[in-house]
């Protein structure tokens, strides 16, 4: 398998508490949320399910794996996301958000920019040396800075148990037509924030 595939059991399900957070970045920077996808979304389907309280016309949701739906109003197609056409070609979508595999994090990405609406966005859960430069990297940031980044604390945990992996983490936001605004006034900048959510505690054994 290559480095850059992601196995079939390569999931990770984010906090619902954290998934919320991220929610909330989307209807920050979405000027509006009809439509919505979260690729590689897993068995629980975290940033749709907070979806579901807004008045959406459309949640959707893709992964390699053979996934079912936690509500009837969520369509979950499986297929790949990078290959072939899961999604569908001319699909667009005013949110996608995501906690994509991490080698893969920039091609998720780069599609998922490709994807937006006019006016829409997407949030990605990385690992911060996501934003690290290197040579497979590099002509990826020089294209898609993203508009807005919001450094996560507590540091999460996606194994259920508590413990984390050591790595700091953000969520990345992507909106291109306030990139395009923020060029007509002079200059791409990148803001950044500070995302405090409420982690749970770790269960006490008897």
């Amino acid at each position: 398998m290559s480095k850059k595939q992601r196995h079939t059991n390569d999931n990770y399900p984010t906090p619902a508490n954290l998934a919320l957070e991220g929610w909330k970045l989307a209807q920050q920077y979405s000027f509006r949320q009809d439509k919505i996808l979260e690729p590689g979304c897993g068995d629980n389907q975290p940033f749709l399910v907070h979806a579901l309280g807004e008045k959406c016309r459309s949640w959707r949701g893709c992964d390699v794996r053979d996934v079912k739906a936690v509500d009837d109003r969520i369509v979950v197609l499986q297929g790949d996301f990078l290959e072939g056409d899961p999604i569908g070609r001319y699909e667009s979508f005013d949110v996608i958000i995501a906690n994509p595999p991490f080698v893969q994090a920039a091609e998720f990405a780069q599609k998922s920019i490709s994807l937006l609406s006019d006016l829409g966005c997407a949030v990605f859960l990385c690992r911060q040396s996501f934003h690290t430069r290197t040579k497979t990297r590099d002509e990826f940031w020089e294209d898609n800075p993203p508009i807005h980044v919001s450094t996560i604390s507590p540091r999460p945990s996606f194994t259920g148990d508590g413990k984390t992996d050591g790595a700091e983490y953000a969520f990345y936001v992507w909106a291109p037509w306030i990139a395009r605004s923020r060029m007509a006034c002079g200059g791409m900048y990148t803001t950044l924030g500070w995302t405090a959510w409420d982690k749970p505690k770790r269960s006490m054994q008897a």
